[in-house]
């Protein structure tokens, strides 16, 4: 629980600085060119509030957009483009108010509320539509991110169960079985039948180790792992031990 609210308060603080950043952006660009053009914008106050404005309203539809769109509803993009169109009512709304009740120009003054509210649509929903852009290509990379990190996941998981895998082929039972008849016989002072073991061990470990244990072998290759195995207990059992093994024709396909 602890992970997720720490994750969810971490793309809250990402959507603010997407928000932040594009209506800033825009607030630097749109006064340079004011200045090169007529000198000192005489309206830098109020579209500093109007932006500030504009840019928590984006932020709080961004949080409420990506939270929609990670849902299943069919309409979760229909939801995400009238919040979209929310904010671009909301921020007309905000710059009309403003310049309305502070107007820095007389010909600002000289407008009525409807106008200076359709010309912050006309000007502004670009930035409007640039941040929720901004905002969809986070989306985008945190699900390209989920998705990566999911089938890592998988693969781990895979790897995991080829180790399990691995732990059953090789028997701790059998191996300890061995080691000891290996010790027995070396105490009893019988080299070439201990070197013999030994080398059968070896090679049955070797096949075990470096096939893939979840994929498809030969048959041939599967009945020679279990020649080996037997291999190992007739040095163990000696006489003990008589396996007859039978293959029928068929198995020839399998090779």
């Amino acid at each position: 629980m602890a992970a997720v609210r720490t994750e969810q308060v971490g793309q809250g603080l990402l959507i603010l600085a997407v928000s932040v950043a594009v209506w800033a952006a825009y607030f630097a660009f749109s006064s340079i060119i004011w200045v090169f053009e007529r000198g000192i914008p005489p309206d830098l106050a109020q579209r500093a509030v109007v932006y500030s404005l504009s840019a928590a309203a984006t932020w709080w539809a961004g949080v409420r957009s990506l939270a929609v769109l990670r849902t299943k509803l069919a309409a979760r993009w229909f939801i995400a483009l009238g919040l979209a169109l929310a904010v671009t009512a909301l921020h007309g709304v905000i710059a009309a108010t403003v310049y309305s009740t502070f107007p820095p120009t007389e010909w600002v003054a000289s407008q009525s509320w409807p106008q200076l509210y359709l010309q912050a649509i006309f000007y502004e929903t670009p930035i409007v539509t640039t941040a929720f852009f901004a905002l969809f290509a986070v989306h985008f990379s945190q699900q390209s991110a989920a998705r990566e990190k999911a089938l890592l996941m998988s693969d781990l998981a895979a790897r995991r169960a080829q180790m399990e895998t691995l732990r059953y082929q090789l028997n701790p039972h059998f191996l300890f079985n061995t080691l000891n008849t290996i010790s027995n016989i070396v105490m009893e002072g019988d080299q070439e039948k201990a070197d013999r073991a030994i080398v059968l061990l070896s090679k049955f470990l070797r096949r075990s180790i470096d096939s893939d244990p979840v994929a498809l072998i030969p048959l041939s290759d599967e009945f020679q792992n279990v020649e080996d195995y037997l291999a190992i207990e007739r040095v163990r059992f000696e006489g003990r031990l008589i396996v007859a093994v039978e293959r029928d024709a068929r198995d020839a396909e399998w090779q």
